[in-house]
């Protein structure tokens, strides 16, 4: 019966130990080597085999040699594992410094090249003042511990003291004021001025453009027929590029000439258009005229005609297909003579 109290009360020592050894080493976010996080379970264990083993004549000694071996070796893991996590905290501040030394050597050359190009002008001084600030304020944070979380993020520079202090170091006849946050350099976008647009305008042909384009011509309008000559030419300093010129006929119409040289085939969805296309018009240069024949409708509302011209273009303003450029042809004006005539006779002056 003592034994199996004994055995109970060892299996619950084991519980015991073991859960406040788990909480305390992985509760808290920490981790052992497996062998340290077993110790424990492991002298529970050999408690148990102990309280079996041993001769129904109790032998203290062997038990007590049995338990301080065990103790020995559970200690021994535990030295070797703090050992260990020593080793690593040192490797882990030994890389520190190293990266602590190489952000050191990186602003002192930093700092050398700023003092130097005082007198090679190799930057403003503005940029060079500004380098310099930033380059005291990566010093101030590698040499003071602890630090000002405003200075860490940028928002706050150092003390102004420090800073002339460090400034006179350095040979620099300049200080510093109430220093505010560190001022980043700032990348001005240059902003290009927009590029010219293209303008063609529309014309009946004449020898001579420089008065402005032709836009009214007369026509007797002989059994419903006109014919017309149309150029255009792009104007300004700007040529156009990639230009697109359509020739549309009124409402009711009909194109009776064939289509001018350069004219693509007519489009059957589109049939009162005639469009052609120019890789690039230079400024100021007349095309060469397109002649056509236009058939008017059996009924014409008034005696005038109007032919709608439309262009675009890559360097273009956007096509507005309500506001095309107007070519008017209409009827010659005629004088009636007043009938019946009235007789004028010269009066004969008397001497």
């Amino acid at each position: 019966m003592a034994r199996i109290y004994k055995l109970l009360a060892t299996i619950l020592g084991v519980i015991i130990i073991s859960s406040i050894f788990i909480w305390h080493h992985y509760g808290t976010g920490k981790s052992l080597p497996v062998l340290a996080d077993i110790t424990p379970i492991l002298l529970a264990i050999v408690g148990i085999i102990m309280s079996y083993i041993q001769p129904r004549r109790e032998s203290h000694f062997v038990t007590t040699v049995v338990l301080v071996l065990a103790g020995l070796g559970g200690s021994a893991v535990l030295s070797l594992n703090r050992i260990r996590d020593d080793a690593s905290h040192l490797s882990e501040m030994s890389g520190l410094d190293n990266k602590i030394d190489a952000v050191q050597r990186q602003n002192t050359i930093l700092e050398n090249f700023l003092l130097s190009a005082k007198s090679a002008g190799k930057i403003s001084e503005v940029d060079r003042r500004r380098g310099i600030e930033t380059v005291l304020r990566n010093d101030y944070i590698l040499s003071h511990n602890p630090i000002d979380p405003q200075i860490l993020a940028g928002n706050k520079m150092p003390p102004d003291e420090w800073m002339n202090r460090r400034l006179r170091e350095m040979g620099e006849n300049w200080q510093v004021a109430n220093a505010g946050p560190l001022i980043r350099p700032q990348i001005v976008q240059q902003l290009l001025p927009e590029p010219k647009k293209a303008n063609v305008e529309f014309s009946f042909d004449q020898g001579d453009m420089s008065h402005g384009p032709l836009t009214l011509v007369e026509d007797p309008m002989k059994d419903r027929i006109v014919k017309v000559s149309i150029t255009a030419m792009a104007t300004g300093d700007t040529p156009a590029e990639d230009l697109h010129i359509w020739i549309r006929e009124c409402i009711g119409c009909d194109w009776k000439s064939p289509l001018p040289p350069g004219f693509s085939p007519s489009d059957p969805e589109t049939p009162f258009d005639r469009d052609i296309v120019f890789p690039e018009l230079l400024p100021n240069i007349k095309i060469q005229k397109w002649d056509f024949t236009i058939q008017l409708p059996l009924f014409l509302a008034s005696n005038a005609l109007g032919i709608a011209c439309y262009y675009a273009c890559k360097n273009c303003a956007a096509v507005d297909w309500g506001r095309p450029q107007m070519l008017w042809v209409r009827q010659p004006r005629t004088f009636k003579m007043q009938y019946p005539p009235i007789l004028y006779a010269p009066k004969i002056l008397q001497k």
